[in-house]
């Protein structure tokens, strides 16, 4: 029996990223029992501490851990992200959708839109 190294999915870069994108969305469903401190309560004794082992990545100028306000940040950019994508995505698919039925001048009127869209840099 030989000893093989890493299949080559395994090697394939997207794992890393899809792996750190699947710890997000697990710490933003999960941030309420995740989060070691309340977000929302100031201690304006522990202002800008130094991480230990009670604030494992300090605290900020108003004394609320850091560790939580990234855990319960990761919920809101996940909400922001699926929303803008189903937007976008229901929008696109309507657009096209008319573009494709009725074809002709409607399609080359949409066309001319997304166009002047797309001339937009960023």
């Amino acid at each position: 029996m030989s000893a093989r190294g890493p299949s080559r999915l395994a090697r394939l870069p997207y794992w890393a990223g899809g792996g750190l994108l699947c710890l997000l969305l697990l710490a933003a469903v999960f941030a309420p029992w995740l989060a070691p401190f309340p977000v929302d309560r100031y201690d304006l004794i522990n202002d800008l501490a130094p991480p230990d082992g009670t604030h494992w990545l300090g605290t900020d100028e108003n004394g609320v851990d850091l560790l939580s306000l990234i855990i319960w940040g990761a919920r809101v950019a996940a909400l922001v992200g699926f929303g803008t994508v189903t937007l976008c995505a229901t929008v696109g698919v309507t657009l096209g959708a008319i573009s494709g039925y009725y074809g002709g001048l409607v399609d080359e009127v949409l066309m001319r839109v997304i166009d002047v869209l797309m001339a937009f840099p960023g």
